[in-house]
């Protein structure tokens, strides 16, 4: 129930949450006369807002044989207000209506209650079971099955070794994922009814709004002849009983952008009735699609309130944090429905996210939710969800050569100088947090590196051929250490005449990742074939793609496996093949213009150290080791490309000391 407004319903209806909350409220109900009329006690438990009732009810009463002259059920709330223990008013707070011509037996397509309950009920009746007893032993079950796929599941979760056996985490093995909201796929209606409770017009300003529900059962029997079986025992409803709520959040799909940036830094708030978690720890920032993989466990009481609300919040370092959307679930409904507790492990769903007061989606939230009674609660530990740790790997790419380049330039030479790079899109995803790829912040390569490579570069566009690989080489390291996304190239194969250019050239990129971290990312390797100019643009002979994803999320799955068994086996673009080469088609403009022999590997951590290799063709050139590419023509650059040596740098050292 919302607060009665200070300001009658125009003040609610303007959104105003100035109020007066309810003290000891009560339902009135009636069929349209005085003979009919119920009240329920006053309540104030669990709270004044949120009050039970757990009451039972029989009116006795003439129904019409038509049930288009079926009178309506009439609700009235009213709070009693006391000052020192006495009663001073009962004001009217909400109204609502029951309609209860389609609950008419026989009524025209009456259809009687139908629930998985029912279903199991009948069958311990046919085997002699009295109904009261069918009931308790229908529900015994759901829960059994539950209690015990939650057992099989944390056995199997300690069990077993992460080698790759399975594509999907392992507490996802056998568990349905839906979609949508779970209410939004019933296949039975949900045993306990819910009615809105309005306020009504006080002017012409105001309209009639909405200001809580009334839960509860209602069925129209007739007198001498049994009714169809309840879809719940009844039993449960009129006795509180202490549950233990676990909220396991694994993601949030198509969040809108909150920030100036396009993105979203978000973080969850998970919170039912005075428990509240604010957790800023799961915060994930620049993300439209963030993983979590956080989870909760809410005390609670039911019957009683059971709303428990998912928000999403975009974190601001200044000023206050902004909501993205809110999604709420009925604990209380959940408990009581048997087709969910006919799920022996809960599903997951896909919630949608609104603002208050709109129906536009904010994205969608990724979850499921389990409730326990505390003995249970105690002999199954939460499911730990949160992805494995990172771990170190290299890939490691060699260049070995390129066939059938066409030799035609644009300046009609028939002879190209040949260089290849390499470009690692999204490695700032997995870039090393040690080694040769270590960075203290990712954030901090747009200075350091910019304007560090930016100065080098003017010196390469100055510089002849010579000092132009050694300043290459030195930015490549740089770059290791400085930027993640860099590329890196091979040397020049100058005056390819032939169509092939010989490298042997090989590329090292530390990484440390886990699968979450590579999700969602595109993860791929461009490589690029350049006919290089010293004194103007590269031009471009042709290009593709490598997807590495596969590879990567093949090497971080099998890791263990790898590690304990001592195996030491890299994992390959191309596997049992003799030479392990890969030849891929270079294109431009949507034309083939020639082929790249590649290899591409990713090994772990352990095999890295134990199988060194250098970058190029340095120490340690290893594994395998790559020989001097034996080219034809020039080995070194032609005489135009060398370096003028000035006097202070040749052999005569002259006057300097």
């Amino acid at each position: 129930m919302k607060p009665v407004p200070l300001l009658g319903s125009l003040g609610d209806k303007l959104g105003f949450d100035m109020g007066l909350p309810l003290m000891s409220p009560f339902v009135e109900f009636d069929l349209g006369d005085a003979e009919t009329r119920k009240a329920t006690k006053e309540s104030a438990n669990p709270s004044p807002m949120s009050p039970n009732f757990l009451e039972r009810y029989e009116i006795k009463m003439l129904l019409p044989k038509d049930p288009l002259f079926c009178p309506t059920m009439t609700l009235r709330v009213r709070d009693t207000k006391s000052v020192g223990g006495f009663a001073i008013g009962q004001p009217l707070v909400a109204t609502g209506t029951i309609a209860i011509d389609k609950m008419l037996p026989w009524a025209p397509g009456f259809k009687p209650a139908e629930s998985p309950l029912i279903e199991m009920a009948k069958k311990y009746m046919a085997e002699g079971a009295d109904a009261q007893s069918a009931y308790k032993k229908g529900t015994a079950g759901f829960f059994s099955s539950a209690a015990l796929a939650g057992k099989k599941m944390m056995d199997k979760i300690g069990d077993f070794m992460d080698d790759g056996e399975m594509d999907t985490p392992k507490y996802m093995y056998g568990r349905k994922t839906i979609d949508d909201e779970f209410e939004n796929t019933l296949k039975y209606p949900n045993p306990i009814y819910e009615w809105g409770l309005f306020r009504g017009c006080d002017g012409f300003l105001s309209a009639e709004t909405m200001c809580g529900k009334f839960k509860g059962y209602v069925r129209v029997t007739q007198d001498g002849v049994d009714g169809d079986m309840l879809p719940m025992d009844l039993s449960e409803v009129f006795v509180r009983k202490p549950l233990m709520v676990r909220v396991y959040l694994l993601k949030a799909y198509n969040l809108p952008p909150m920030d100036l940036n396009g993105s979203c830094d978000s973080y969850p708030v998970v919170e039912m009735g005075e428990t509240k978690f604010d957790d800023k720890e799961a915060l994930i920032e620049a993300h439209l699609n963030p993983n979590y993989y956080s989870s909760y466990e809410i005390p609670a009481s039911l019957p009683g309130n059971g709303d428990l609300k998912i928000s999403i919040y975009d974190y601001d370092k200044i000023g206050l944090n902004d909501l993205v959307g809110s999604t709420q679930i009925d604990i209380e409904n959940r408990w009581f429905n048997q087709e969910w507790r006919s799920y022996a492990l809960k599903p997951v769903e896909r919630r949608t996210l609104h603002l208050p007061g709109s129906s536009m989606s904010q994205g969608k939230v990724e979850l499921w939710v389990d409730v326990y009674t505390p003995n249970e609660a105690k002999t199954l530990p939460m499911i730990d969800i949160k992805p494995p740790a990172p771990e170190e790997f290299e890939l490691r790419m060699i260049i070995w050569e390129t066939k059938d380049i066409p030799m035609k330039t644009k300046d009609g030479e028939s002879k190209i100088d040949m260089k290849v790079n390499c470009n690692f899109i999204g490695y700032e995803s997995i870039q090393s947090e040690g080694g040769s790829g270590a960075m203290n912040n990712r954030w901090d390569y747009a200075i350091s590196y910019t304007e560090l490579v930016g100065n080098m570069q003017k010196q390469l566009d100055k510089a002849g051929h010579l000092a132009q690989d050694k300043l290459i080489q030195y930015r490549n390291q740089l770059g290791v250490a400085a930027n993640p996304g860099y590329d890196k190239e091979t040397d020049v194969h100058w005056w390819v005449k032939d169509g092939i250019g010989r490298f042997n050239y090989r590329m090292v990129w530390p990484c440390k990742y886990n699968h979450d971290m590579i999700e969602d990312k595109h993860m791929r390797m461009q490589i690029t074939v350049y006919d290089h100019d010293a004194f103007d643009k590269d031009d471009l002979l042709g290009e593709t793609q490598i997807d590495l994803q596969p590879l990567l999320k093949l090497a971080f799955r099998y890791r263990e496996r790898n590690t304990l068994l001592r195996i030491g086996q890299p994992w390959r673009l191309v596997d049992k093949v003799s030479n392990w080469k890969s030849t891929l088609s270079i294109n431009k403009d949507g034309k083939k213009t020639g082929e790249i022999v590649i290899s591409l590997e990713v090994v772990g951590h352990m095999v890295a150290m134990i199988k060194p290799a250098g970058q190029g063709r340095e120490d340690p050139n290893q594994h395998p080791t790559l020989p001097e590419p034996l080219r034809r023509g020039w080995d070194e650059p032609p005489p135009m490309y060398q370096p003028a040596l000035c006097g202070c740098c040749s052999g005569n050292q002259g006057n300097m000391s």
